[in-house]
């Protein structure tokens, strides 16, 4: 788990509970910790006005339906394998699923979050660890984030290109006007020289 002070996180992160939460430049955990899964709580975390992030990787046995009670003082999220959970159960499929819980807190004290239905307990559970490394949901969000910057990069880019295209088709109109100026401002000395001979 890691606990981010919302006084280390920018004005407009501050009300978020989502992975938007923790974008911008210079955020890292004011203090993070390694918990069981059965001491989770909403009653064991003491700090106030926090966005908490919480990370683990189960591996499943046979595919079964988690009916999980998920519950978060303040405002919580549930994530499972990167998909925001918006029901009370969801289907934990064989092999390794990530489940991410995202929560934030104000004056809430204690405060936390919590499982009705543990899945270290769970008979079709083989394995619970937080090093197990797959692409997380937070992981999934930064990439589509950088991607987004990429294609607004790209589109501004192709704007800029667009516009020097046209710069340089008109200079070419403007060098042949010039030339039609000249022209035209010869003939009239031409002529001017003729009426005054």
């Amino acid at each position: 788990m890691e606990i981010y002070l919302k006084t280390s996180l920018p004005t407009a992160n501050q009300t978020l509970y989502d992975f938007a939460a923790f974008t911008g430049s210079g955020i890292n955990p004011t203090s993070s910790g390694t918990y069981l899964d059965a001491n989770i709580s909403k009653s064991f975390l003491t700090t106030t006005k926090y966005i908490g992030y919480a990370l683990t990787f189960v591996n499943v046995t046979t595919q079964f339906t988690w009916t999980h009670g998920f519950s978060a003082s303040g405002n919580g999220r549930l994530y499972v394998n990167g998909s925001q959970v918006t029901g009370t159960t969801v289907t934990m499929k064989v092999g390794w699923n990530v489940v991410e819980v995202i929560w934030n807190v104000g004056t809430t004290n204690p405060n936390g979050f919590s499982f009705t239905s543990k899945l270290g307990t769970n008979s079709n559970v083989l394995l619970m660890n937080c090093y197990h490394r797959t692409i997380t949901g937070r992981e999934a969000s930064e990439v589509t984030r950088t991607s987004e910057l990429l294609i607004g990069l790209d589109g501004i880019t192709s704007r800029v290109s667009s516009a020097e295209s046209n710069i340089n088709t008109n200079a070419g109109n403007i060098n042949t006007l010039n030339t039609h100026v000249s022209t035209v401002t010869q003939i009239a000395n031409k002529i001017n020289w003729l009426v005054t001979s």
